[in-house]
This record gives C-alpha cells, structure tokens and sequence, in this order.
C-alpha cells in the first residue's frame, strides 16, 4: 500500500492529516480482514528543493497502526529509490554497475 497527501508546509496540521488519513485506512484494512504492518511501513515527505519542505516538522514522525513510523530521506518504490526532492541522486548511488 502505498499513501500519499498533499501537503501545505505552512499548515501547522499536516502530521496530524497525515496520521487521520493512516487510521482511516488503517480501520478499511482491519474491517476487510486485513492487516497493514507498521514495521514494513516507511514514510518520506517529498518536495522540490524550492519548496519550503524543511519548514514541514519531520523530526517526530507521525503513527501509523498503532506504530511511530519516523521519516527517512528515501523510500523504495518499486525498484526505483525516491529521495525528498526526488533527484534520484541516491537511486544513481545505490545502482552503479561496479
């Protein structure tokens, strides 16, 4: 499952949108009889380096299925690293042919 919201980086309520967005869906998994595992759970907030995405408070992480989930500088997607300002900086990295 992959999740994503839009965010205002001046708006003081964005973690907790983040959060009431990951319970509702969250609640949609354990309603159809599935599960959504916290500890295969990543979370990354993505911007432009234009953007004021330092201004967002990342340092506390947001919870999701009963689990703090901290924010990382990168996720995998697929087989495609994306980093916060999705430069793929660090999917060159990772996928140099030696």
């Amino acid at each position: 499952m992959q999740l994503y919201v839009s965010l205002n980086p001046t708006d003081s309520g964005t973690l907790s949108d983040i959060e009431s967005c990951a319970s509702d869906v969250s609640r949609w998994f354990i309603e159809n009889a599935l599960l959504l595992n916290p500890t295969k759970t990543e979370a990354v907030a993505v911007g432009t380096r234009h953007q004021r995405l330092s201004q967002v408070n990342k340092s506390q992480g947001v919870w999701v299925a009963g689990a703090h989930v901290q924010f990382t500088d990168a996720v995998m997607l697929i087989a495609a690293t994306l980093d916060s300002t999705l430069s793929f900086d660090k999917h060159i990295v990772d996928n140099k042919t030696p």
